[in-house]
């Protein structure tokens, strides 16, 4: 008997029971793997047109890596992307936003 999600899984197969526990487990520490980016951008600045850009980039080229990408409205010329929490780029920062190509090289060197 295994428990999954609140159900209880019966089965006159122990060895069944074994291998749906160790896929839900590799398919959880799978998910467990994947990137969460967070968009932080001025809205009085009107920055939406670039965090949709970096979003757009982003999703183009790191789709499947990707747990969650929120957008966060924010203010006083706020321009960040984090990656697991970590601040990947900072408009206060460079003093600029960040191009699409940029954008996809500090991922790919994040990622390694």
């Amino acid at each position: 008997m295994a428990l999954y999600r609140g159900l209880v899984l019966k089965s006159r197969k122990p060895h069944l029971l074994n291998q749906i526990q160790t896929t839900i487990k590799n398919k959880n520490d799978m998910n467990n793997n994947k990137l969460k980016i967070t968009i932080t951008y001025c809205v009085p600045c009107d920055y939406s047109d670039h965090a949709l850009n970096a979003a757009k980039a982003i999703m183009k080229n790191f789709q499947h890596d990707l747990e969650s990408l929120t957008l966060v409205t924010g203010s006083k010329g706020v321009f960040d992307i984090q990656v697991d929490g970590e601040l990947l780029f900072s408009k206060s920062e460079s003093g600029r936003f960040p191009e699409n190509d940029e954008l996809v090289k500090l991922m790919i060197e994040n990622l390694s």
